[in-house]
């Protein structure tokens, strides 16, 4: 049975390179989460162009017998990238990082099987770190950090499924603590 999996997956990918179609985003019909062109299960690469300016592209997501397979990009109208990640059989899977407009970092989060699962941070715009956590199946676990504009501390604790635990302690902006809370 196993050998057989595995020859039917190598068969999937052989199809898969030799029948790539690349649309257009717009030209795709979504039927109960399946992607669709011209009336058949889409597989290829679709294309987001600029609604005025044609020659701009704004992004690009791969599709496997309709469903969003392989890497994603996304970008801003000034062309810096806006966002990249992966799917795998239309579930967000691996690291998913988005930008700011000068491409800075904004934030990335990790996901497995569709939620999020390891280390999500953000950051202002000024590059400084906004958040830092962990998730586990969808919900925060671990160390929680959350930090002002000029990079100091402004909340800290733990989470386990979800739930705060132990001490979470809040500061002002100076670095001064401003509250402590057990739970």
């Amino acid at each position: 049975m196993k050998k057989l999996s595995v020859i039917m997956f190598f068969v999937s990918v052989i199809m898969y390179g030799c029948t790539e179609k690349r649309v257009f985003t717009k030209d795709l019909q979504e039927k109960s989460g399946v992607m669709y062109y011209e009336g058949k299960v889409f597989t290829g690469v679709a294309f987001e162009m600029h609604k005025y300016n044609k020659s701009q592209l704004l992004g690009y997501e791969k599709y496997i017998f309709g469903n969003k397979h392989g890497e994603f990009k996304a970008y801003h109208l000034n062309g810096q990238l806006y966002s990249e990640g992966t799917h795998n059989w239309g579930k967000k899977e691996g690291v998913f990082r988005f930008y700011y407009g000068n491409g800075e970092p904004q934030f990335e989060v990790t996901y497995k099987e569709d939620k999020e699962d390891g280390v999500y941070r953000s950051y202002y715009l000024n590059g400084e770190p906004n958040l830092e956590t962990g998730y586990k199946n969808g919900e925060y676990d671990g160390v929680f950090r959350r930090y002002y504009g000029n990079g100091e501390l402004e909340l800290e604790g733990t989470y386990k499924d979800g739930k705060k635990k132990g001490v979470f302690r809040s500061y002002y902006g100076n670095g001064e603590l401003k509250a402590e809370h057990t739970y």
